[in-house]
């Protein structure tokens, strides 16, 4: 159960720690005095282990927090199994923790630089997590770490004008330490240094080569000059590279050894590299030499020849020795040049950033050592030489046949970067990344030169977007996979990063079951177990993927509890009752008994909220399962082939989780493909640039729709206030789905937009559903004259007439004199829907339904208008 989380705190900690006895005999023969065990309120709690950090000794573990865990290590300390730890602050002081200011606040760990030990991170400022800090501190469980430079003198840090400035690294190679690295120029990050230093994580660099004499670093003539790396084999250390000729980088070799971050290779032999610079000719053939990275690995990584004794690498003339033996073995022999009969072209000049290193950089080519990373004409010597060698030709046009999309406009992060940072292209002048329709004259010049095409996956149109997720679990070896029937409804496709495309084979809606079918066999598969159902009382196990928007989907999330109940809501003998946690995301998942055999199937939970409101109490830990006799009946119906009784070897939860991980696979619903308009519809549609298409604001947003009223088309829907979706709407527009309204009239958008402004008071605009129906739509305001609907500042024009006409006014603020609170941020699962969903307020508009500091944007909104306040 020891998560690796903590493990590098622990060994950090292992020399104060006490020695644990690994005889298995009881840690103390002495009795004494009991301390505080808290109560039982972790997660890990009767599990037989003792999951609290205070202690140690044989089934002590770390993965809980302090006095949460009372039961187990109760009677593990009763049985003398385990002590308290030694307290890492013994006799220390007590020091100033500062205060809770910080952005990683009463999280549980100690986010201040200046303490090291168990939960402690480097990510907050000093003195900015005191909570956190102090109550691991009276936990004995950190201390103050110790400065790396404790009585140095200040140095002198420069100045922020280096390029990887303001980054919490310290990118100066005259240092060391935590957070350091050799990517700067000295004295060009100062803040960043300044900031370790005082912190005491970083010391100046201890050189390298202290008491050696410089050697002759030779000249700049080598391929890698000036790059700020000693590209020269003669040198190791942070400050060299792998590549590059002896005394051929003489510049950046020696800046990097007066810097103290190269020293002298004890392992290079000068005699071995003037021989692999011998030039071999044989056959009328210039093999080169064997100055290659792999050379004398018995292949030919020369891209000249071809054949099964060679590689495909591009290391041209620096395999001599193994083309030569490849090619008197007949295993390699000279390629066909590909330009064969083609007439010359206008090569350009050596103008561009990329001249001189071997590779032809010029984006009208294709071939062996070719890249698209320089501009058109501007890499003439490399272009020519692979161009007379024939490994390279004028570039295919991808695009041709091929009708140019709208680009859009240069608003992306990665614009006139040279590269199309659009996500709907493919091809090698694209870089994989970007929104779609934001770099319009990369995506343009790509284009233009062909090296860029619509991508089939996507093209015009929208591509099938993911509706929900859910869980399932492989069954029998032929591939069957077994899930909730919720998860997988009006899904066109279904797929599985562990099983892959997956096919739908029955339902049973009643039991809430689905059968699918792997696109391929399934090595490993659970057995369902052979009993009627789970004993009342029964230990479980649940795996699955809860909430993967925000704990992502690469490893699957196990949790435990015992069978509460042998029937579900309302006596329902198709599923039973669970107290293991489960969430959004985890439906579908499996359930075992301890002998990792199928007992359930996991499906929901109770509405926590719903309760709350009907039985004026909140419900914990009530959660339900399909029951053993809906599974037996719905895969006998289907014949599938299960088995009954686990070959599992199980000694512990560790055995059930890691079965249970090579078999339960993240599932994601997909819609249809959205078909794009015709094409006398998209020949009508203005620019692009004309379209203000607002911002994100909206109930609807990023659902993959474009739900603003203006717009209509297969792509958009019929909900939404104007400008309030723009995310969804901009790829919608650029995919060809949606254009404006035949009724709505263009000119209408920007007015709808505009802030309206008087007398000091910004009123907002008229993007709201309710705007100029005669009422002030916003809850700011108050009066005969105001309704009980609509979005703050979203009726502007009916605000400010009703204001002129006296028939409104501004409510009185809840939060006057109040200090602003930390809003937190916007990754919760409630976010911008205009309602205050952080269980610290209270007021108008606001929700417990997420958690908090997860909803600032709306919070932030609501508390400036005056209508929410702290709890």
């Amino acid at each position: 159960m020891t998560s690796g989380y903590f493990r590098p705190v622990l060994m950090a900690a292992l020399a104060v720690f006490l020695t644990v006895s690994m005889t298995g005999a009881p840690v103390s023969a002495s009795t004494p005095q009991p301390p505080d065990f808290g109560n039982d309120s972790g997660d890990f709690v009767n599990d037989g282990e003792c999951d609290d950090p205070r202690f140690a000794g044989e089934g002590a573990t770390t993965a809980g927090s302090p006095g949460t865990d009372a039961s187990d290590c109760r009677a593990l300390w009763t049985a003398g199994a385990i002590v308290l730890r030694a307290e890492l602050n013994a006799g220390a002081p007590a020091p100033d923790f500062g205060d809770d200011s910080g952005d990683f606040v009463n999280d549980g760990d100690c986010d201040d630089s200046r303490f090291e030990g168990y939960r402690t991170t480097t990510a907050g400022q000093p003195a900015t997590d005191a909570s956190d800090c102090r109550k691991l501190w009276q936990d004995g469980l950190i201390s103050l770490r110790r400065s790396l430079n404790e009585g140095m003198p200040r140095p002198d840090f420069g100045d922020d004008s280096g390029e990887y400035t303001n980054d919490g690294e310290c990118d100066d190679p005259r240092f060391e330490g935590e957070g350091t690295t050799t990517a700067g120029e000295p004295g060009t990050d100062a803040t960043d240094c300044a900031a370790l230093w005082d912190a005491g994580l970083i010391a100046p660099r201890r050189p390298l080569n202290k008491g050696l004499e410089a050697p002759d670093f030779g000249d700049d003539s080598g391929r890698f000059t000036e790059d700020g790396e000693c590209d020269d084999p003669r040198f190791q250390g942070p400050g060299a590279s792998s590549v590059g000729e002896p005394g051929t980088d003489a510049s950046d070799c020696a800046a990097a050894w007066a810097a103290g971050t190269i020293t002298i290779d004890p392992d290079f032999d000068p005699e071995a590299a003037a021989r692999a610079r011998e030039v071999i000719v044989a056959g009328g053939i210039d093999f080169g030499d064997n100055t290659s990275t792999w050379a004398n690995d018995g292949e030919c990584d020369d891209p000249r020849f071809e054949g099964p004794g060679t590689s495909g690498l591009s290391q041209l003339r620096t395999d001599a020795s193994d083309c030569l033996a490849a090619w008197e073995a007949g295993k390699a022999v000279l390629r066909a040049p590909v330009n064969a009969g083609l007439p010359l072209p206008d090569f350009g000049d050596d103008s561009g950033s990329f001249v001189n290193d071997g590779e032809c950089d010029d984006p009208r080519f294709e071939g062996s050592a070719t890249t698209t990373a320089g501009q058109p004409g501007t890499d003439a010597s490399d272009c020519r030489f692979l161009w007379d060698l024939g490994l390279i030709k004028p570039r295919t046009r991808l695009n041709d046949g091929q009708v140019a999309p709208d680009f859009g406009d240069d608003s992306g992060q990665y614009a006139r970067d040279g590269e199309c940072d659009d996500t709907r292209f493919t091809g090698p002048g694209t870089s994989g990344v970007g929104e779609p329709g934001t770099d319009a004259t990369d995506c343009a010049a790509a284009w233009e030169l062909g090296t860029i095409q619509l991508d089939s996956e996507v093209g015009i149109g929208l591509p099938g977007r993911r509706m929900s997720t859910g869980s399932g679990f492989a069954i029998s070896a032929a591939g069957h996979v077994l899930t909730n029937a919720h998860v997988v409804e009006g899904c066109a496709a279904l797929r599985s990063p562990m099983f892959g495309e997956l096919t739908l084979i029955a339902t049973h809606e009643d039991y809430d079951l689905a059968l699918l079918k792997a696109s391929s066999p399934t090595a490993t598969f659970a057995s369902i177990s052979s009993a009627p159902s789970p004993r009342l009382g029964e230990s479980i196990v649940v795996a699955g993927f809860p909430q993967t928007d925000f704990f992502g989907k690469q490893s699957v999330t196990i949790t435990t509890g015992t069978v509460s109940s042998r029937t579900g809501w309302g006596d329902n003998p198709n599923e039973f009752q669970m107290s293991a946690p489960i969430h959004k995301g985890n439906s579908g998942g499996p359930v075992f008994n301890m002998k990792a055999e199928i007992v359930g199937v996991s499906s929901n939970g109770v509405n926590e909220m719903v309760m709350l409101e009907r039985a004026q109490e909140l419900p914990q830990n009530i959660n339900f399962a399909v029951s053993l006799r809906a599974i037996n009946e719905f895969v006998a119906t289907h014949k599938v082939p299960v088995t009954r009784s686990s070959t599992v070897n199980v000694e512990s939860l560790a055995d059930v989780a890691e079965f249970a991980e090579g078999l339960t696979g993240f599932i994601e619903c997909i819609s249809a493909p959205v078909a794009p308009l015709s094409a006398e519809d998209l020949a009508r549609r203005p620019p692009i640039s004309s379209i203000d298409f607002g911002r994100d604001s909206g109930e609807w947003t990023d659902d993959g729709e474009c739900d603003d009223r203006r717009f209509t088309g297969p792509g958009g829907s019929s909900f939404g206030d104007i400008g309030t979706d723009a995310s969804d709407c901009r790829r919608a527009w650029l995919a060809g789905t949606i254009m404006l309204a035949p009724d709505f009239d263009p000119a209408l958008g920007a007015p709808a937009l505009a802030i309206v402004t008087y007398e000091g008071i910004e009123f907002g605009d008229n993007s709201g559903r309710w705007a100029d129906d005669g009422e002030c739509d916003d809850p700011r305001f108050q009066g005969r004259g105001a309704s009980d609907v609509g979005r703050i500042g979203t009726d502007g024009n009916d605000c400010l007439a009703a204001w002129k006409a006296g028939t409104v006014t501004l409510r009185p603020s809840m939060n006057e004199g109040q200090p602003r609170p930390d809003f937190g941020d916007d990754s919760g699962q409630y976010v911008l829907d205009g309602e205050c969903d952080d269980p610290r307020f209270e007021g108008q508009f606001t929700t417990t339904l997420g958690e908090a500091r997860t909803d600032a944007s709306d919070c932030r909104s609501l508390w400036d208008a005056g209508l929410i306040t702290l709890r």
